[in-house]
């Protein structure tokens, strides 16, 4: 039988521990999460994207002027934010909320001429609500085709996830 999300740590039971970067509001549990990284990449080419990799626009000639340029580039646009709240509404009812983003959001053409270009984009967001042997999960998660490490569940750190260094998949 496979694990209930209760199991997964969806919902925490009042005896289980929590996260000491958690803070209570009332009832709800929130837990704030993330981290911050910092990339640098290099093309011999300079296609003039950004972190993803424009395959389209690489010159098949060497007399276009980027066909002679290379990039060195650094960003931190893989860095993400999360945010989850719990909350027990009585004993058989339970909300949990989600909410992660990078910055891989929309890139003006002029980014590398200013500063904090990088616009935040919302990766996941979602509620969940359970009452009893019902569950109801709305927003945007993961696919049911994601392979998780246990059981369903919509939480990244559940999810066999991999940290691709060229994103063009998911800036599509």
């Amino acid at each position: 039988m496979p694990p209930t999300t209760a199991a997964q740590g969806i919902s925490r039971g009042p005896n289980e521990s929590k996260s000491p970067l958690s803070f209570k509001i009332g009832s709800a549990d929130f837990t704030p999460g993330g981290f911050l990284d910092f990339t640098t990449f290099y093309r011999s080419t300079n296609v003039g994207s950004g972190i993803a990799t424009a395959f389209g626009s690489i010159p098949f000639s060497n007399q276009l002027p980027q066909g002679r340029l290379s990039e060195t580039r650094l960003s931190a646009q893989y860095s993400r934010l999360s945010l989850k709240v719990d909350t027990h509404l009585t004993d058989s009812t339970a909300i949990t909320g989600y909410v992660e983003s990078d910055f891989l959001g929309f890139q003006p053409a002029n980014a590398y001429q200013t500063a904090n270009s990088d616009s935040l984009r919302l990766r996941i967001y979602w509620a969940d609500v359970r009452h009893g042997k019902w569950e109801v999960l709305g927003g945007q998660a993961w696919s049911l085709l994601t392979p998780n490490r246990v059981g369903l569940s919509p939480l990244t750190p559940d999810l066999f996830y991999t940290l691709d260094e060229d994103p063009i998949s998911k800036l599509g």
